[in-house]
């Protein structure tokens, strides 16, 4: 057998979209992606290094055939993953609200309640978490609040009561079209449920994921489902198991360092 490797590019689309579809055959993940899914992916900032991206062909036919392909996401900001825990006492004198969100123009500032500007507090909350880098503008834009799947009514910000209000927590929340054509029903995703430090310990988490699953349940959704690193310092797990979810898979992260390019 012949194999060769190149750069992935967006024209593999939808040669990926059949191998993602027959793996998931195979070895169920239940992540179910259709062209459109994959084209953003592809298309997103991020993954645009040459070598980040690599397809295996196989040549039948004297045609290449792709049949495998690796993707690796790098953050423009830094390429630094965060450093250990870091906590404090948090205020706890500040009040907050929780309301609903709305897509803003992607070039204006956070103005009342909104997610266009919500990369900076998304920056501060996952501080803490292993594995996480800063995330600019852009970054946030078009992988987060300008997806196909992201749901603007559905998903919730909690600011304070100031003159000039801050974010301290939000709950963005997706549906993807693929999923719900494959299983004949529409399963909510509870995508980034977020709170700053300065958040903290005041049950906004709790609040804003309430918030989100009763708009679910209202919209007609049967299913809401979440992946959540079990480890965490902030113990997100709790907070889901306390409104009634329960583990359903479990999944691994490998982690090698390499050593430096010669």
């Amino acid at each position: 057998m012949i194999y060769s490797t190149r750069r992935l590019t967006v024209a593999d689309g939808r040669r990926l979209t059949e191998i993602r579809a027959a793996a998931e055959l195979v070895e169920p993940t239940d992540e179910i992606y259709d062209l459109d899914d994959v084209i953003e992916e592809l298309a997103e900032d991020g993954v645009n290094l040459p070598a980040a991206r690599v397809a295996i062909d196989h040549e039948v036919d004297h045609r290449a055939v792709m049949v495998a392909c690796g993707m690796l996401m790098i953050s423009p900001v830094t390429d630094k993953w965060r450093g250990p825990p870091r906590r404090r006492r948090s205020d706890t004198s500040a009040s907050w609200i929780v309301g609903i969100g709305c897509r803003l123009n992607p070039h204006s500032a956070v103005s009342g309640i909104g997610f266009g500007g919500g990369w900076l507090a998304s920056n501060e909350s996952f501080a803490d978490h292993w594995g996480s880098v800063a995330m600019d503008r852009q970054r946030w834009e078009n992988g987060v609040t300008r997806t196909r799947a992201f749901l603007p009514g559905l998903s919730f910000v909690a600011q304070t009561c100031e003159a000039t209000p801050q974010i301290v927590g939000f709950c963005l929340n997706d549906e993807y079209e693929a999923e719900t054509r494959a299983h004949g029903f529409a399963t909510g995703w509870i995508s980034r449920l977020e709170v700053t430090r300065s958040g903290r310990g005041k049950g906004v988490a709790s609040a804003l994921l309430l918030t989100s699953l009763g708009a679910f349940q209202r919209a007609g959704y049967r299913d809401c489902a979440l992946m959540v690193d079990a480890d965490s310092p902030t113990g997100p797990g709790r907070i889901y198991q306390r409104v009634g979810s329960t583990i359903v898979d479990r999944n691994t992260t490998y982690l090698r360092e390499l050593p430096p390019a010669r």
